[in-house]
């Protein structure tokens, strides 16, 4: 953060490791060659450009700026038919995502969230560089995404017969995120990283903590039997939403 309490870009092309180069790349030129001239710019987020990456955990996460209109966080329709092949020519990455968004001339105010994501977490790959024109973020609502999501997640988690590990990850991601979320402003920091948002909720809500700290152990161990993480996630997850709904 600066002195002024504004939050900084922590990613850099020099942080990435070398051995997900190639994959980037590959996504890269797919995306060039996909979209041709509806593309705008290609942006990397997540532990990949932050070099924080876990074999086997961490998704390579890119998204697109596009030249047509209404288009708001969508999948590319086209990544299914590469991601397997793409998986098993890197076995190390757990999943590649590439999302889908309209530019705008002033996306701060067309998609405030997705400006934000801009200024404070993502690299530039390719195209005209918006971020300058994109004001400064505090810890603030402004920040905030997960828990716009967390109750319907939720939902559609206990809605599964059977999870896989990879939904168990997202979900306990999501609820560790959201309860970051709670007293970030609180903190007067920001974070992703699921240790450092356990510790800070875990500072103001220690009653809850030992139920996070099972999100923690179950988002590292995701294929472990369930009967653990299925009780404490549904209530630690009630309880969170309506302490979200009352102090966001």
């Amino acid at each position: 953060m600066t002195n002024e309490g504004y939050i900084l870009n922590p990613t850099s092309m020099e942080l990435i490791p070398s051995k997900w180069r190639p994959l980037i790349d590959l996504v890269k030129t797919t995306i060039l060659k996909e979209f041709q001239t509806d593309l705008h710019s290609i942006y990397l987020r997540g532990s990949v450009a932050r070099g924080s990456v876990t074999d086997r955990y961490s998704d390579l996460d890119l998204f697109v700026l596009l030249k047509q209109f209404n288009i708001r966080w969508e999948v590319a329709d086209w990544l299914e038919g590469y991601h397997e092949n793409w998986k098993n020519e890197f076995p190390f990455v757990k999943a590649i995502e590439v999302m889908c968004s309209s530019f705008s001339e002033n996306i701060y105010a067309s998609n405030p969230a997705l400006a934000m994501i801009i200024k404070t977490q993502s690299i530039l790959l390719y195209g005209p560089a918006i971020s300058e024109s994109i004001p400064a973020f505090k810890p603030s609502k402004e920040m905030m995404l997960n828990y716009r999501w967390l109750e319907k997640d939720l939902q559609a988690f206990f809605a599964k017969a059977n999870p896989q590990a990879d939904e168990v990850q997202e979900i306990t991601k999501v609820i560790i995120r959201s309860g970051f979320e709670v007293v970030m402003e609180r903190v007067g920091k920001y974070t992703t990283d699921l240790y450092l948002c356990y510790q800070a909720f875990s500072e103001y809500y220690p009653n809850w903590s030992s139920k996070m700290n099972i999100m923690l152990y179950y988002y590292l161990n995701p294929e472990e039997d369930l009967g653990v993480l299925t009780p404490n996630l549904k209530a630690l997850g009630d309880w969170l939403v309506l302490e979200i709904k009352q102090k966001i």
